[in-house]
């Protein structure tokens, strides 16, 4: 699930149309001030209200937090055609509900109050948090990006006793997911865990160089930089039990998941525009024994080689290689495995399942699609399903990084596509363990359609993906 932030009018909550979320889309005439709204194709969410002058607008979230700050679960959200969001102006992010979470600004080490007026006000001692929230009041804290703290409205530090929170409405961390209500009748989704965000990504630290001259394109980007994204390792990685242990250590820290690619495989790409990987399969196997030594036994999702079963230099030998690499990331406890398996329009789902079982995918504990390609969320469920069928009925993820406009046919670099459904758990499939982004958004695919080399950071075509 994706979304922006701003000023939100909490009175306007009493209108709230009711509806499940998987309503049909609506017409224009349904939608009206209080409703929640999503188009079709995308998992952009926004709230809508009246401007000065009494004409609908548009307010969006940034991220799911944020949303369940507001609400319980997505019952409430509706599904509306493009054209009528086109047609709802976008105006102000919508921020935190006062008084139920915590907030730090990232790069500010402060942790601050949201205050009935929707002010920050820095609780400037631990001292002084633990006497208003209690020992664990660290679990009440979430991280915001530093391009929303512009839209808030800094209030005076809290250096007394000065201000009485309301404990009953609080929510840690691991609540701000979607969760049944008990007032609703109708159908709602399952918890979603809570995978890490970099805040080191290429898209955060572009933010960041912006400091404010450019706030347009920042809001923009941070439609990439508040979602988790995978982090790939490969040779480029000088050390690479080093770089998976700092990796995981961050995300453990943050309390989150971590999204983990290997790409290494020898011969990677098939010598094409990512090639490169080990130089023999020992060595391959030392590598990932090392990746194994990083994780710790310490939660993580890994999503191994993409393309190795669906490109056409798969051999025998490689399909051997995988199962041994399955075995080894198995070997540390608390690790998810997803062998990968292509996308929709290349490997024969026949042909793809004895291909997984050659390597061992009973091991594993899925595979994964679409993985820096671009087709729909749909054609990959179809596909997977399919897959599964034959494969004992392996669970699968979706990449949906880029799959918003789907495919044109093209895989390197294509124009016009646009950011997918945003990672979350909350699939309403069981088959699907997750829709994850990937494919960092905004990384090049490799030198074609006027791209740098494959992997380097592209502002123009990250901007392209979110408009």
């Amino acid at each position: 699930m994706k979304f922006y932030l701003y000023y939100f009018r909490p009175f306007l909550l009493l209108s709230l149309i009711v509806l499940g979320p998987f309503a049909p889309t609506l017409a224009a005439s349904t939608v009206e001030s209080g409703s929640y709204l999503k188009g079709p194709n995308f998992s952009d969410v926004y709230y809508v209200d009246l401007d000065q002058n009494g004409h609908l607008q548009r307010h969006a979230f940034i991220n799911e937090q944020i949303f369940f700050t507001w609400q319980n679960n997505f019952d409430r959200v509706i599904t509306v055609s493009d054209s009528i969001l086109a047609s709802l102006p976008l105006s102000t992010l919508v921020l935190p509900k006062p008084n139920v979470v915590l907030v730090k600004i990232q790069s500010d080490a402060r942790t601050y109050v949201v205050d009935n007026s929707q002010q920050l006000r820095w609780l400037t001692t631990e001292a002084l948090a633990t006497s208003l929230y209690g020992a664990n009041w660290a679990n009440y804290v979430i991280d915001l990006p530093p391009t929303i703290f512009p839209h808030f409205t800094r209030g005076l530090d809290l250096t007394s006793l000065d201000y009485s929170p309301n404990l009953s409405v609080l929510k840690t961390r691991s609540q701000l997911v979607s969760t049944p209500d008990q007032t609703s009748s109708e159908p709602s989704q399952s918890s979603s865990i809570l995978f890490y965000i970099d805040p080191n990504s290429n898209a955060q630290q572009q933010i960041t160089a912006w400091a404010g001259s450019n706030p347009t394109d920042a809001t923009a980007l941070e439609l990439i930089a508040s979602q988790p994204v995978a982090k790939w390792f490969g040779d480029w990685n000088s050390n690479i039990t080093s770089d998976v242990d700092s990796y995981v250590t961050a995300a453990t820290a943050a309390n989150e998941l971590p999204l983990l690619v290997t790409y290494n495989i020898p011969n990677r790409d098939c010598g094409s525009y990512s090639s490169g990987g080990a130089d023999s399969d020992a060595n391959y196997l030392t590598w990932i024994t090392n990746f194994a030594t990083g994780l710790n036994n310490r939660p993580a999702v890994i999503i191994l080689e993409p393309d190795a079963t669906s490109a056409s230099c798969v051999t025998t030998a490689r399909l051997a290689l995988l199962s041994s690499a399955i075995t080894i990331l198995k070997s540390s406890a608390n690790s998810t495995v997803y062998l990968d398996a292509g996308h929709a329009d290349w490997v024969d789902a026949t042909i793809m399942a004895s291909r997984l079982t050659a390597a061992n995918i009973a091991a594993a504990d899925g595979f994964s699609l679409n993985v820096s390609n671009f087709y729909t969320t749909e054609a990959n469920t179809t596909y997977g399903t399919t897959i599964s069928n034959l494969v004992s009925n392996k669970h699968f993820i979706i990449d949906t990084s880029r799959n918003g406009n789907g495919s044109n046919g093209q895989w390197c670099n294509p124009t016009g596509r646009h950011l997918g459904q945003n990672p979350t758990t909350n699939t309403g499939n069981a088959l699907i363990d997750s829709y994850l982004w990937v494919k960092p958004p905004g990384e090049s695919d490799g030198t074609c359609n006027g791209g740098p080399s494959a992997g380097t950071w592209w502002l123009d075509y990250a901007l392209d993906l979110t408009r």
